[in-house]
């Protein structure tokens, strides 16, 4: 990390390479962050969810790099259980073929299982899906309580008319998601409200129609505030 930060301060250093030699520090800063922060086996278990576009995987992303911890994300997951390439797109009918009911309870457990792998360590981690369903909200929280860690779910929400215009954007280069807006009315037609499922103290809502920075600095907040 040191070296790429004296190579990119270096007077001959064009802007582009700058920019690289800054993340590649960066990345070098966090992993060794993540190796020498204090590893509890009360570290907390966040979960990102919400609609179609609502922001969740950029938070998620931003929380992830921020906090340097793991961020476990179910359009990934799916695509590697399906053995497919994470950008190859798999549109069609909502709740059919990798996205059946079914499908998707195998990649639920796939993610909680991976999430437990990670906090069994003494690690966060965060967690990145739509939890569309209390079912599967009050799975993760219950296994996590009980497991001795403090819970918050996220719930990600952005008007729909600006969930359309980042589909519009999204379509338009490789990404991981196969959320269109297509699907949008009935994916939200079918979302479960939060209830009783969680505790008071255990479910923000992160209104991601504002800048990122003032999502990310409430969300951090919360963070820091569990098990005060």
């Amino acid at each position: 990390g040191m070296v790429a930060c004296i190579r990119a301060a270096e007077p001959g250093t064009v802007e582009r390479q700058r920019l690289e030699l800054e993340k590649e520090a960066l990345r070098h800063f966090l992993f060794a962050l993540a190796g020498v922060r204090k590893r509890t086996m009360a570290s907390p278990v966040i979960a990102l969810g919400g609609g179609i576009a609502t922001g969740k995987s950029t938070l998620a992303e931003s929380l992830g790099d921020s906090l340097a911890v793991p961020v476990i994300g179910s359009d990934l997951t799916r695509k590697l259980m399906a053995g497919l390439s994470p950008t190859e797109r798999r549109e069609g009918a909502i709740w059919k073929g990798l996205y059946a009911h079914e499908n998707t309870a195998k990649v639920y457990a796939e993610i909680f299982r991976q999430a437990r792998a990670v906090w069994d360590s003494g690690r966060m981690v965060i967690i990145d899906a739509s939890f569309r369903t209390a079912a599967y909200r009050q799975a993760l929280r219950s296994a996590a309580v009980e497991s001795g860690h403090p819970f918050l779910f996220l719930e990600c929400r952005a008007d729909k008319e600006i969930c359309r215009e980042r589909l519009f954007l999204r379509d338009r280069k490789p990404g991981i998601s196969d959320g269109n807006a297509a699907i949008v009315e009935e994916f939200l037609a079918k979302w479960e409200p939060v209830k009783a499922e969680l505790c008071a103290g255990e479910h923000l809502i992160m209104d991601t129609a504002r800048p990122e920075a003032v999502s990310m600095q409430e969300a951090l907040e919360a963070i820091g505030s569990l098990g005060k």
